[in-house]
């Protein structure tokens, strides 16, 4: 129990909620209550009343504040969290990859660094192709959940911001490209962009890496993060004909096969060739490359 009369809030938030009253802060409570706040109906109503018996400002805006405020004493000690996910990696989880390779992500996600960032990346975009509205470095708010974006944006962006850009979540393709035009007008910095770039998304994309290919971190480095610019881009399934040269890249791994491993970087250029995604065919050439300086 993590302060007096816990319980009893629990039970006040259950009872509003409409869910099972038995004061337990589980798993059922805590979605009820992302559920309840992803409402259109009386949400700015639902949300003060969860602010005022959090004893928060009752704004009736699910900031940071709030959502950091929810999570502290909503979830179970052994539930696991995004965040408890992502922070398994080490603390400066750049300092995995290697030099060309960080160059390489940054590159291709921001230009290489903050001029470029800040004349072309600090408004919400669209990428075009499968992408959601993106912001940051590469942070792609059609693949991001309500829980891992308050942990990543909460307290660098205000409030306004951030409730703003929520309602862009989970949006992808033409879809995305709708909803970008709402949040346009809107300015991340670029510190706050690195900063989540390095400490949240980078950690959790090498481990999305690991996951996909299991031994990749026994690769050279350059090669390793040659895939993890590859997951960043793509994401880390391996299912489907899409995605046949992911999987065979996750047998190759072991055996350390980097000629192997660069000719199916560059086979999956396939799946771009003449839409009009030219920046995905340099870049796999460009991580073909990084690994091919290995063999």
């Amino acid at each position: 129990m993590r302060f007096s009369g816990k319980s009893q809030i629990v039970k006040d938030i259950q009872s509003e909620l409409e869910i099972t009253v038995d004061g337990v802060d589980g798993v059922q409570t805590w979605s009820a209550i992302v559920a309840g706040l992803l409402k259109d109906k009386e949400e700015k109503e639902l949300i003060q009343y969860v602010q005022r018996i959090l004893q928060v400002e009752d704004d009736g805006i699910d900031g940071p504040v709030t959502w950091k405020t929810l999570k502290s004493l909503l979830v179970e000690d052994d539930f696991v969290t995004p965040s408890t996910y992502q922070h398994e990696s080490e603390d400066n989880a750049e300092e995995l990859l290697s030099p060309n390779a960080l160059k390489l992500i940054l590159d291709y996600e921001v230009g290489g660094g903050e001029g470029y960032y800040n004349k072309r990346l600090k408004r919400p975009c669209w990428p075009k192709g499968a992408s959601g509205v993106t912001i940051g470095v590469g942070y792609d708010l059609g693949y991001n959940s309500q829980s891992q974006f308050a942990e990543d944006w909460g307290g660098k962006i205000s409030d306004s911001d951030f409730s703003r850009l929520r309602k862009c979540l989970g949006f992808k393709g033409s879809a995305a490209n709708a909803k970008v035009g709402s949040v346009r007008d809107i300015e991340v910095p670029w510190e706050a962009a690195l900063a989540v770039f390095k400490a949240n998304t980078l950690p959790r994309f090498i481990k999305l890496t690991l996951k996909a290919f299991p031994q990749a971190d026994k690769l050279h480095p350059d090669a390793f993060g040659a895939l993890v610019s590859i997951v960043f881009n793509r994401g880390s399934s391996l299912k489907g004909s899409r995605r046949a040269e992911m999987a065979r890249i996750r047998d190759l791994v072991p055996s350390k096969n980097y000629s192997a491993i660069a000719q199916e970087i560059r086979n999956m250029k396939r799946i771009w060739k003449g839409k009009g995604l030219d920046g995905l065919l340099r870049r796999r050439d460009k991580e073909a490359s990084l690994v091919d300086s290995c063999a």
